[in-house]
């Protein structure tokens, strides 16, 4: 017959268990952080179109108020409606509207379709939008006094029978203002961008590769660094970053330099994004060690370069090669220390629950006497 010994060092033991395991299943469900919900507008006597303070910014200007709550450290989603929805869910966001000017604007706001081929681009609308279909602004237009700034709700529901994947819009805020000579008018137009992840379950993954490095010479001879890169997860990408020059002649060092412009990629696409560099560079060799991101995903690799002498000349491509900067090999390494410790907790468990020899008749067990008499 087996004794299991109840003992409150064992029950801690089972206790401390329970709290790895539960570290770790919370671990790894933050990994996997869903977007859909979203902060929520706290003001409960918001009229659509109110004002709410002076403007911000110069000229006409758009900015995003609130953001989804799994996306807060992430600063693309900041500045985007960036989201993963169900298909029959709804969402809302607002919008602040500023006139920067010192003429009254009579401003027309409308979703519009938008396109990820080739770079971030909007199409003219041909009435057949998922996104316009799905979207409401309220009001649909607001009058801005000098220096005013008013803020609109933007709705977005998605209807039950809508396929997955992912859609792309904008928010466009219009406006004329007075010309410069004569009669005429000049519109402009500035928005807020939406991406709109559909499906059920978690959001899709976003990930991407540098695949490599082209170094040359600008028109000008001054050096430049062009990244190729490919978007290898299910949403589209807004990748910007910097370059680091390493171990150079008379190991010289340079940067960081920025990426000059910001690319868009869309899922399973390539791109470019370019380096400008500072003019008076060595040739090289170089260790050129580039680090990209799009909103919380980052990625860094390195190649080696020599730049071309000659002004308007781009060598061939060198392929690059992943450098491991991100805090996944920590998070393993946390997960590999918890699973030890639970199995080490489990040892510790089956040993208590190990059968004992049995004693010759008439003796009796201390220890078993003392819990017999604690039941009773």
């Amino acid at each position: 017959m087996l004794h299991v010994q109840s003992s409150d060092g064992h029950r801690a033991h089972a206790r401390w268990l329970v709290v790895v395991l539960a570290g770790a299943a919370m671990l790894l469900g933050g990994l996997r952080a869903d977007a859909s919900e979203s902060t929520p507008h706290l003001d409960p006597d918001f009229v659509p179109g109110q004002v709410v303070g002076e403007s911000l910014l110069p000229g006409l200007g758009v900015r995003l108020v609130d953001a989804p709550i799994a996306l807060r450290e992430d600063p693309r989603a900041q500045i985007y409606v960036v989201d993963h929805l169900p298909q029959g869910a709804t969402i809302v966001r607002h919008v602040d509207v500023s006139n920067g000017t010192d003429s009254p604007l009579e401003v027309n706001l409308l979703a519009a379709p938008a396109s990820v081929e080739g770079g971030w681009n909007v199409p003219p609308d041909d009435g057949r939008s998922e996104i316009g279909a799905w979207t409401s602004v309220e009001p649909p237009q607001v009058t801005l006094a000098p220096n005013e700034r008013r803020r609109v709700r933007l709705t977005i529901a998605v209807p039950p029978e809508a396929g997955g994947g992912e859609r792309y819009g904008v928010l466009l805020a219009s406006a004329q203002f007075p010309g410069q000579v004569g009669p005429t008018s000049v519109t402009s137009q500035v928005g807020v961008r939406i991406y709109l992840s559909v499906g059920g379950g978690a959001a899709p993954p976003i990930d991407m590769s540098i695949d490599e490095l082209s170094p040359g010479r600008a028109a000008d001879g001054s050096p430049v660094i062009v990244v190729g890169i490919t978007n290898t997860g299910e949403r589209a990408l807004d990748v910007t970053g910097s370059l680091e020059l390493l171990d150079g002649p008379g190991r010289l060092t340079g940067g960081p330099f920025e990426v000059a412009i910001p690319q868009t990629v869309g899922p399973g696409d390539t791109s470019t994004v370019t380096v400008p560099l500072d003019q008076g560079l060595p040739d090289g060799p170089w260790t050129a060690r580039v680090r990209l991101r799009s909103g919380l995903v980052e990625r860094t690799a390195e190649a080696t370069v020599t730049f071309p002498q000659a002004a308007g000349v781009f060598d061939d491509p060198v392929p690059a090669h992943p450098v491991n900067r991100t805090p996944w090999l920590a998070i393993a390494f946390l997960l590999i220390l918890l699973t030890l410790a639970g199995l080490w907790a489990l040892g510790r468990l089956g040993l208590a629950e190990s059968p004992r020899l049995a004693k010759p008749a008439g003796e009796e067990d201390e220890e078993e006497a003392t819990e017999s008499s604690l039941v009773a």
